[in-house]
């Protein structure tokens, strides 16, 4: 960048009131959901093992807390979930807790799950996702606008309920995932043991300028710099009290991110929860005092929006500092998962506690990502049993069938009858854990490959019409539904979807062939030779 086509945006700012959250929101605003489908990564923080792992938590700490408390039965439990986005985790979450219901026989514990979000159009594609009706026709499921930077009650958008400090009964969950590292933090910097605001200057090629703003983020240059840091930085007493630990916490020399925003969020969401509140939350994330020594000024990835690590060691203080606790997932390279809590003592509560182990620490999200990183990487060498045994682990996840099914595919012919009947048995299953999003793989059309491979041609025209109701007439998926329809004794049906697979592809010699050997056919039928 010359000097002459530099360009200052501002200088010597918090990094919570840079612009660049600016740049950030208004990119959330704009895309809406489209943002998961282009650019911004989410299969780490919500996939079918994740919300397993949630919804057992969940459930282990509402079924826990009505034996300890009968008249909780009469409230309900509400879960909020930050920064809803997609809606992703919300489905799996719902599917998965309705299970344990079901299995455990906790119909009588009253939920609310709550999915919320700043941006408006959000809430409108959840309203109408044919995968969430069911949880909204049983007020299971409501939504609220909630801009978690700023607001201080929770609206519920179908109920008409507003949360409010008193108005709730039970203790609140809260899921965060991919959420505190994509909205307002502030940076520090430590010096010989002394704690500095760390001051930001943006600055970028005048190229990057249009009506006087900066167009891409991605091409903004970000300086850091020491300031002076007053006692009370922030109004919130636990919150400075938080920041302020870190003058005795031991470090020597690091630059180290404040969730700034995420701790507001937190403290207007223990006041409505009457301090009773049980935070999950799963990201790129520094967990212990030790993995903040000697670290560079903070990296920002950039997809699209952007985001940065996560300090839970301050979030962890933080709730230490209300009088509450956490659990940490020990240091892996991969995601981590927390726990947070305050009002709530697990040494009361066996079941939720040996839950909070189980999925934080002893088989954590971060744990199950590493081991499907492995069998993505090596799939094509694995054989179709361990393939197999690896979508079971992954609870059935269409997103990762769509990585290993040509795979599967490939060996099934050969693979043993047991394993073909598994496999088979557990289709619906798969099929179960769809969620459509513009752009996303077409797990019908495999499916369907699955049960026409095995023969099974009847169950293959359903996967084969599902992939034509979400995604609109294929040659490929219109051709083999003709294919299946013949073979499954429906030689009218076959025949009408030939003509049309020959419409959408005119130069494909098969299908003209098929045609023609069924008129031939229905022909030799109505006029036999004696």
């Amino acid at each position: 960048m010359s000097k002459l086509n530099h360009v200052i945006i501002e200088k010597n700012k918090k990094f919570s009131e840079s612009y660049l959250w600016e740049m950030q929101r208004r990119y959330f605003d704009k895309e809406g959901v489209d943002a998961w489908v282009n650019d911004v990564p989410f299969y780490a923080t919500s996939n079918p093992f994740l919300a397993g792992c949630y919804a057992s938590m969940s459930m282990r700490l509402m079924q826990d807390w009505v034996k300890k408390h009968p008249e909780a039965k009469q409230h309900p439990f509400y879960i909020i979930e930050l920064g809803t986005g997609s809606g992703i985790l919300s489905f799996h979450t719902l599917n998965r807790m309705m299970r344990i219901i079901q299995r455990l026989r906790l119909e009588d514990i009253k939920i609310c799950y709550v999915m919320t979000d700043y941006a408006g159009s959000n809430l409108k594609y959840w309203e109408t996702h044919p995968g969430l009706q069911k949880y909204i026709d049983s007020k299971m499921l409501d939504f609220a606008l909630f801009d978690m930077e700023k607001d201080t009650t929770v609206t519920l958008k179908n109920a008409g309920t507003v949360l409010t400090p008193g108005s709730v009964a039970n203790p609140i969950i809260v899921f965060a995932n991919y959420i505190f590292d994509t909205v307002s933090q502030d940076a520090f910097a430590i010096t010989d043991s002394q704690l500095y605001a760390s001051l930001v200057t943006l600055s970028t090629d005048r190229s990057n300028i249009v009506n006087g703003k900066p167009v891409s983020m991605e091409e903004i240059k970000i300086e850091y710099e020491n300031g002076d840091l007053h006692e009370n930085y922030y109004e919130d007493p636990t919150i400075n009290a938080t920041l302020l630990s870190y003058r005795d916490a031991g470090i020597r020399r690091s630059h180290f991110l404040f969730p700034t925003a995420g701790l507001i969020a937190l403290s207007n969401l223990k006041k409505l929860s009457n301090d009773k509140l049980f935070l999950l939350s799963t990201d790129k994330a520094y967990s212990y005092i030790q993995e903040l020594e000697n670290l560079g000024t903070p990296d920002i990835a950039f997809h699209g929006s952007f985001s940065t690590m996560v300090n839970f060691h301050a979030i962890a203080k933080y709730f230490e500092l209300a009088g509450g606790k956490s659990v940490l997932q020990t240091q892996r390279a991969e995601v981590n998962t927390a726990a947070f809590y305050v009002g709530i003592d697990l040494d009361e509560l066996p079941e939720f506690a040996n839950a909070v182990y189980e999925h934080v620490e002893r088989l954590s999200p971060g744990d199950y990502f590493a081991l499907h990183r492995n069998i993505r990487e090596n799939f094509k060498h694995c054989p179709i049993n361990s393939l197999a045994a690896h979508m079971a682990f992954a609870d059935w996840d269409p997103h990762i069938f769509g990585k290993i099914s040509k795979q599967i595919i490939s060996l099934l012919p050969d693979a043993e009858h047991e394993t073909k009947i598994y496999l088979a048995n557990h289709m619906p299953e798969l099929a179960s854990n769809y969620y459509y999003m513009p752009k996303i793989y077409d797990v019908w059309f495999d499916i369907g490959i699955v049960f026409h491979t095995l023969r099974r041609y009847s169950e293959a025209v359903y996967y084969y019409q599902q992939s034509i109701h979400f995604y609109g007439e294929q040659f490929n998926s219109v051709y083999n539904l003709a294919i299946c329809f013949y073979n499954a004794g429906e030689v009218k049906q076959a025949q009408a979807q030939f003509k049309r697979a020959l419409q959408l592809n005119e130069d494909s010699k098969e299908t003209k062939e098929w045609i023609e050997f069924i008129k031939k056919e229905e022909d030799s039928k109505n006029n036999p030779l004696f």
